[in-house]
């Protein structure tokens, strides 16, 4: 599998403007936001890599994924690939399974494995476009 990169590391969020508040307050630079229907993603950048924050709209959604009583957590690491196609390819083969069919946005298309088949982690492999 053609893994580039360390792409960033997602990290669900109770409150997004605190987040972003502190790791601006590290010295990260905020470099892209992101809004979907469910969600809003804020990506600092630190070297070659980000960190994702992400804050879901739903309560209860966020609430399921970010764990009762928890601020914040660490839900995925992604990797930066240069086919996507490939690394489906690669992953199944080592019994590795997608948690849904591929997400294709105008610059990226992404999945994101089961825990249960990766180790129990949830990876996110990203090809660029």
């Amino acid at each position: 599998m053609d893994l580039r990169r360390l792409d960033h590391v997602g990290v669900i969020v109770e409150d997004l403007g605190a987040a972003k508040l502190l790791l601006t307050d590290l010295g990260l630079e905020l470099t892209e936001t992101l809004e979907t229907g469910d969600l809003t993603a804020a990506f600092f950048k630190c070297g070659d890599a980000s960190v994702e924050l992400i804050e879901v709209h739903d309560e209860a959604q966020r609430l399921e994924r970010l764990g009762e009583g928890n601020q914040a957590r660490i839900e995925h690491i992604a990797f930066d690939v240069g086919d996507l196609a490939k690394a489906l390819g690669a992953l199944g083969a080592l019994g590795v399974e997608p948690n849904a069919p591929p997400r294709h946005l105008p610059d990226r298309s992404m999945i994101w494995t089961q825990p249960e088949t990766s180790g129990g982690i949830m990876f996110q492999f990203v090809e660029r476009h």
